[in-house]
């Protein structure tokens, strides 16, 4: 009923996923692929909806975002610093 992962390769069965079990290293279950045309098969065309973004604009918004978040931590940053000053002095 069971059957090795090293039978299943003998056979020439195309795997695409296979549960072993870890005590005994058995093959519980195997999935086979249809044939070459289902493994080749082409996803879908973004072309037409990725060329409609100008992503000169995504990125100027995302180096903007970028640099408040740093402007922050340095001001943070530059706040302990002048309060570690004060306390040592």
């Amino acid at each position: 009923m069971y059957q090795s992962a090293k039978e299943l390769a003998n056979k020439g069965a195309r795997k695409v996923g296979n549960l072993i079990e870890h005590s005994t290293g058995k093959v519980v279950g195997a999935v086979v692929a249809g044939g070459p045309s289902v493994a080749l098969a082409a996803g879908p065309d973004y072309t037409a909806l990725t060329g409609a973004v100008d992503w000169t604009t995504v990125v100027a918004a995302v180096l903007a975002i970028a640099a408040g978040v740093a402007v922050l931590y340095m001001t943070q940053k530059g706040a302990k610093l002048i309060i570690d000053a004060i306390k040592r002095a």
